[in-house]
């Protein structure tokens, strides 16, 4: 009988509790050209084809435990708005040049959160290290393309009886869910993107739209640019069609100068009858800041949490606090923050809030102990907040690679990060980082040369399989 290309090889493989990986045999000729192919299909869409940037062998899971896994991420950030508007921080945590559209989407309802959190996988548990609230956070195309690779061998090796998310059909479901609360079987979805795009990331506006056509004919999609927009008979139109949904693609992490227009084309939205994705108001719970307000919350026992919402935050953040004067609480401990974060700098991560992929982003075990307390005295001064985060790290995991011109497959050991795509709460693969360097651990998107990643294959549950 022939061997099998998802056969699991024998060797003791590493495990992270239920978390592993699928072996697949790379030096089998049939699996080796499938992930030439991938390969070759990634150098076309421009990233993760260098040689290490993408591991064929995937992570495996039981299917209900990531379910749960995201199930809890929903909830995290549905709690995450709610603290942001109780404790009025929306604003003041809002960019300054994006607080107009952040009260203006305040009077709007919000619409169920798309958010692509990064996350680390700690003793069982994904520790959110941010949460991401933001329709424009790029990656759904490359883990598509991984993901549907997955669907293809397995259909050729084993009858299509594996379990692979998607992307998409997240997407597609959030999207069907919004035209039913418009009450629409038909409707036009504007794409908005910013003229500071580059032609990797307005290819994947170029993609959104292609598949949309391909998959839901009641949706006419087109890419609209941003300083274009205009409303006209209670919607936004380009001068040419008018749109139900205005879709923000593209991060607003930018710098001000280039995210105005399409801040501008929102403010002007939200005065019609267009709905913008994502809500606005996410704009203002951001993704750090929040996390050090929930993290104090669940630690000093605040009311303004109930213990299920205390346990879940203990669950999935860790310790963060707010860059400030004053005393902390760390493990039992009271002390100033100032020494705190000298005392214990090889387990800490200093963070700007409002950075872009990982950009002031800066680990204490990577940085020597001058450069680290200048670092906090920069944080201390800067009129934009900073948050301390505990380091978190998970197992390794082993991952297998292609060898180049002829040479045989090979193996390492890597640390992963699980960063999950939600669309409302719908099921979605997620992006998953594996890192190179033990010495450069910053999270980055898929085209930073630091990271690597893989796909993902759900196991099926024990009452399942029997």
């Amino acid at each position: 009988m022939a061997s099998s290309a998802l056969s699991i090889a024998a060797q003791d493989l590493p495990r992270d509790g239920e978390i592993g990986t699928h072996w697949l045999d790379l030096d089998r000729p049939a699996t080796r050209q499938w992930t030439i192919e991938t390969t070759r299909q990634l150098e076309a869409m421009g990233c993760l084809h260098e040689h290490g940037r993408y591991a064929p062998t995937p992570i495996t899971m039981p299917r209900q435990r990531y379910a749960d896994m995201l199930a809890d991420v929903v909830r995290l950030l549905h709690l995450a708005r709610r603290i942001a508007l109780q404790t009025g921080q929306v604003l003041a945590w809002a960019r300054a040049d994006q607080r107009e559209l952040v009260e203006a989407g305040l009077r709007q309802p919000l619409l169920p959160p798309i958010a692509r959190p990064d996350g680390i996988v700690v003793d069982g548990h994904l520790k959110l290290l941010e949460l991401n609230l933001d329709s424009g956070l790029g990656g759904y195309f490359e883990v598509e393309l991984l993901q549907q690779r997955l669907v293809r061998l397995d259909r050729a090796d084993a009858g299509g009886t594996l379990l692979v998310p998607t992307v998409w059909q997240g997407l597609q479901q959030y999207i069907a869910a919004l035209m039913a609360g418009l009450g629409r079987a038909e409707v036009e979805l504007a794409v908005m993107v910013d003229p500071h795009l580059t032609a990797y990331n307005r290819s994947h506006a170029d993609i959104f739209v292609a598949h949309i056509a391909r998959n839901m004919p009641g949706v006419r999609a087109r890419i609209v640019a941003a300083d274009a927009l205009r409303p006209e008979r209670g919607r936004m139109s380009d001068g040419k069609t008018a749109c139900d949904i205005l879709w923000r693609f593209g991060a607003m992490t930018h710098a001000p100068e280039l995210v105005r227009a399409s801040v501008e084309a929102q403010c002007m939205a939200l005065k019609t009858e267009t709905l913008v994705v994502s809500s606005p108001a996410d704009l203002g719970v951001d993704g750090k800041l929040v996390l050090a307000s929930l993290s104090e919350l669940a630690d000093d026992g605040s009311a303004s949490l109930d213990p299920a919402e205390r346990e879940l935050v203990k669950r999935l953040v860790p310790w963060t606090r707010f860059v400030r004067p004053g005393h902390v609480h760390f493990e039992g401990r009271t002390l100033a923050l100032a020494t705190l974060f000298c005392r214990e700098r090889e387990r800490l991560v200093l963070k700007r809030s409002h950075s872009k992929s990982s950009q002031q982003v800066f680990i204490g075990c990577e940085t020597d102990d001058a450069q680290w307390q200048q670092r906090l005295e920069a944080a201390l001064a800067d009129p934009v907040p900073w948050v301390l985060q505990e380091n978190m790290r998970s197992a390794r995991l082993r991952f297998g690679y292609l060898g180049t011109g002829g040479e045989p497959a090979w193996s390492a050991d890597q640390r992963y990060s699980i960063n999950p795509f939600v669309f409302g709460d719908a099921l979605a693969a997620p992006f998953i980082r594996l890192e190179r360097d033990e010495l450069n651990r910053r999270l980055a998107i898929a085209n930073v040369g630091a990271m690597a990643t893989c796909g993902l294959v759900l196991t099926p549950d024990a009452r399942e399989s029997a």
